[in-house]
């Protein structure tokens, strides 16, 4: 489709709290929604399935959340598709954790694939928008669960 549009985006933060805390708060859609930017009305479908919208440039996209992997506390992989007649949304992101003395080293990775109009609106939005989720969510980690 005219327009398709991938990305990716990495970024990292450090949280005083156990890899341990970190991971129970990051694979928690609601306790990790709330924190997002933008995240609205998450419900948990299943161990694995959860929903919202996303809220974002004057757009609502309904959104479905999956988890392709969970190796507690080091590493999850969590794909985010969502999508309307305006076009198609795919993020596959990836978050490790690694113990960083009292505290826990995040680092995290995303895969960005956007297609139709939604491409061409929000493409160049995109990365600053999910560098913003990510530092919200962190900071979020930081307030509810440090340990410092």
């Amino acid at each position: 489709m005219k327009g398709d549009q991938a990305m990716e985006y990495s970024g990292q933060g450090r949280v005083a709290a156990t890899p341990q805390a970190v991971w129970d708060f990051l694979t928690d859609p609601n306790r990790y929604g709330a924190c997002a930017e933008g995240f609205k009305n998450v419900k948990v479908v299943d161990d694995r399935r959860f929903t919202f919208e996303l809220h974002a440039y004057g757009q609502r996209l309904k959104c479905e959340g999956t988890w392709l992997e969970r190796d507690a506390p080091r590493r999850a992989v969590m794909q985010i598709q969502g999508g309307d007649f305006f076009g198609k949304a795919k993020l596959v992101n990836t978050v490790e954790l690694e113990p960083d003395g009292d505290g826990t080293l995040v680092r995290w990775h995303a895969d960005v694939n956007l297609s139709g109009v939604i491409a061409m609106v929000v493409g160049d939005r995109i990365g600053p928008m999910v560098e913003r989720i990510n530092q919200s969510v962190l900071a979020c980690v930081e307030r509810e669960v440090a340990t410092g």
